[in-house]
């Protein structure tokens, strides 16, 4: 991979999120897992609490445009992070006000918030604070399990049975979207741009425990740069790291965690995401509304 396989992207459609939104960031994006009444959907989240959901037909469909279903407010929350069930029934946000949200897809009205999470259950099962402070990242690591990241936090494991977490793992530095579960395994990469050392970070999410080894691995191929974004392809057996100082992404082996290929981009990069699709290619957003699309040949 190098740097004449950079392509940045055009745009096609820009779509606004509506009054009082409009021109706001837009903090987080996820697509749902399976395909509803054969459209994709989509949701986003933005600065000032508005969570959206979007269908879209596909390319060259009679529906290849993207048009809006349910605008969702969340007053008093700056949300940053959205992510859908592992069956894609609902949806999961979080932000700055330490709370998860799970709102129904399938209700009557389109969409109805179901649950509020916000506590966890001590080894004693007692009640305890979950987050103390705004939740960068979300994900799924079986249908009744989620982990949780956010500042200054141990990261959370939850239990969609009781709504609780029910352990928490201490160790890690999250400053982004910065969770990646490992398929097949109760693994999960953690990355961090707050440090020049441990920046990316494997954990246990039962053990509760760092595999130090593994973190050793992979830190070591990215030198002192802070890691703003990770994506796992385990079809290729590759970790897509995003860096800064410089800014750019490196692809990594996961067996060995050497760097495979390295593309310098220009930009601070914010965001990361693969397919199972297209697993050799990366789709990379960052600063000045930049897009870029790399591809391991």
């Amino acid at each position: 991979c190098s740097s004449d396989l950079t392509k940045t992207m055009k745009q096609v459609q820009r779509t606004p999120m509506g009054i009082p939104f409009d021109g706001l960031p837009s903090t987080g994006v996820a697509w749902a897992p399976s395909l509803v009444n054969g459209q994709y959907r989509i949701a986003n989240t933005n600065s000032q609490g508005g969570i959206f959901t979007w269908s879209w037909g596909g390319p060259g469909s009679a529906a290849d445009a993207l048009e809006r279903q349910l605008r969702i407010p969340e007053e008093k929350n700056d949300t940053t992070v959205c992510e859908f069930s592992l069956d894609g029934k609902h949806l999961f946000t979080a932000g700055s006000d330490r709370s998860i949200r799970m709102y129904d897809l399938e209700a009557a009205k389109g969409a109805e918030l179901v649950n509020i999470l916000n506590k966890g259950v001590d080894d004693d099962g007692n009640s305890r604070p979950a987050h103390s402070n705004r939740i960068f990242s979300l994900k799924f690591v079986s249908p009744t399990t989620f982990i949780s990241a956010g500042w200054q936090s141990p990261i959370q494991v939850w239990d969609m049975r009781t709504s609780k977490a029910v352990r928490q793992i201490t160790g890690a530095f999250p400053a982004s979207d910065c969770l990646e579960p490992i398929p097949g395994s109760t693994r999960f990469f953690c990355c961090s741009a707050q440090k020049p050392s441990n920046q990316i970070q494997v954990f246990d999410y039962v053990q509760c425990r760092e595999i130090v080894e593994e973190s050793d691995k992979f830190s070591l191929a990215c030198d002192k740069s802070p890691v703003t974004a990770i994506s796992y392809r385990p079809e290729i057996e590759s970790l897509w790291a995003a860096s800064s100082k410089p800014d750019q992404i490196v692809q990594l082996c996961v067996k060995t965690g050497v760097a495979k290929n390295t593309v310098p981009c220009g930009v601070q990069l914010m965001t990361l995401a693969t397919s199972a699709a297209e697993p050799t290619k990366v789709y990379a957003s960052g600063m000045k509304e930049t897009c870029y699309v790399i591809e391991q040949q």
